[in-house]
């Protein structure tokens, strides 16, 4: 919806962002990571201006509206998700190493990464569009401060991907990239199908799984 805001400039699609983050927060909590990540990000760009249009506090407002239910029934049970997400802090968060998270981001994506570090690198070239590379920094950055696990930001990466792909093609049609970016994304890919794949017997999967730990670390 953001990237549609950004191609047509119309009004609507703040409203229907607004719809779309009060649906998210009754689905899950982790939306405001974005929020919080999209508000410094059009400080940082030309598209500050939204910050003084109606349609964005309107879009505002519906969403706190649609949210209200769930913020006054976690009012009511003496706010049940702090306690949540103490416990998730002292039992899971903590062992979240920064490094970790960021090749996380690199192992999630392992067929793709030439296709998306490209998208990420086009979009903060972009001045109409930089706004999104931003955000995805400034998520990444929320969660290594916050400790978030590696995948709270897959989200992001069909963006990237989109991004990378109209990049590649903005190239022209040269053969060599049509021919190396799919070889390099396979090549990269190859060592872990069997994590996804059942493509080995059970001692061939254990013997992989060494050699992951073992050899790979």
């Amino acid at each position: 919806l953001l990237l549609r805001y950004l191609n047509t400039e119309k009004d609507r699609y703040i409203l229907i962002f607004g719809l779309a983050f009060g649906v998210g927060l009754l689905n899950k909590y982790m939306v405001v990571f974005f929020l919080l990540a999209l508000l410094p990000t059009l400080l940082l760009t030309s598209h500050r201006r939204l910050l003084t249009k109606r349609a964005t506090w309107l879009a505002m407002g519906l969403a706190f509206l649609i949210f209200l239910p769930n913020l006054l029934w976690q009012i009511r049970y003496d706010f049940p998700v702090v306690t949540h997400m103490s416990e998730l802090a002292d039992s899971q968060l903590v062992n979240v190493s920064p490094v970790d998270f960021l090749l996380d981001q690199v192992f999630f994506t392992i067929g793709t990464v030439i296709v998306w570090i490209f998208g990420l690198i086009w979009l903060l070239r972009s001045p109409k569009f930089r706004i999104i590379g931003f955000l995805y920094l400034g998520v990444i950055a929320l969660m290594l401060i916050f400790r978030g696990k590696s995948y709270y930001t897959l989200g992001m990466f069909p963006v990237l991907l989109g991004a990378g792909a109209s990049a590649w093609e903005a190239l022209g049609r040269h053969w060599a990239p049509r021919v190396l970016i799919p070889l390099v994304a396979i090549g990269m890919a190859i060592p872990f199908f069997p994590m996804g794949i059942p493509i080995l017997s059970t001692e061939g999967l254990v013997r992989y799984f060494a050699w992951v730990s073992e050899d790979l670390g």
